[in-house]
């Protein structure tokens, strides 16, 4: 089937930046209308978000690939990462400047003697112009501050501190009640005979 070429044009910025041109819709084949590089720097890859129609057939068996040129002319499968009938998501494992050939071929795998065969089905191509990063936009305002989060549960209890040294002495205090009376004592010994006393006055 015979392919028509179109043109877009993505310029790469140091994070994700996209431009597309969209073309006129052409029947009800497998259409690519639009092309948008999603760029991204190491380790995360970059991305190809490409719309149309026809990219998925109800026929048994069909497979929607896409391919990238390379600088030698090449052709390279590109990973698809999800698929509907408008539109393609496919992975970039590394992106240069340049225009490069951008094809979508749908096709089913028939059986051929035993051998699963691709029968040539429906493609379309696409010219994808890639421009060279931008520099690095500014930094953005800082967001607002965000709501106190919620108080954390009680922590275990520490261990038991050293014994603080013995405080001062305190001061004296009030005499105490008297008590109640002891009983009598056993009686004590005969002490010793006192001095003879004075000698009487006799009367007549």
């Amino acid at each position: 089937m015979p392919t028509q070429t179109r043109f877009a044009v993505a310029v790469s910025a140091s994070c994700l930046a996209a431009m597309s041109v969209v073309a006129a819709a052409d029947g009800d084949r497998l259409l690519i209308t639009s092309v948008i590089l999603q760029y991204a720097q190491a380790p995360q890859a970059s991305t190809l978000l490409i719309r149309g129609s026809g990219f998925l057939s109800n026929e048994e068996n069909a497979t929607t690939r896409v391919y990238l040129g390379g600088a030698t002319g090449e052709l390279r499968q590109l990973e698809v990462i999800d698929i509907t009938d408008r539109q393609i998501h496919a992975r970039v494992d590394s992106v240069s400047t340049g225009t490069w050939r951008l094809i979508v071929s749908r096709a089913a795998n028939v059986p051929v003697n035993g051998l699963a065969v691709d029968r040539d089905g429906r493609r379309d191509q696409f010219s994808l112009a890639i421009g060279a990063p931008g520099p690095q936009g500014r930094r953005g305002p800082a967001g607002v501050r965000g709501a106190r989060g919620p108080s954390g549960s009680i922590g275990p209890a520490g261990p038991a501190g050293d014994v603080g040294p013995a405080g001062p002495a305190g001061s004296e205090g009030p005499v105490g009640p008297a008590g109640f009376t002891g009983p009598y004592g056993p009686q004590g010994p005969i002490g010793p005979k006192g001095p003879t006393g004075p000698g009487g006055v006799h009367n007549n």
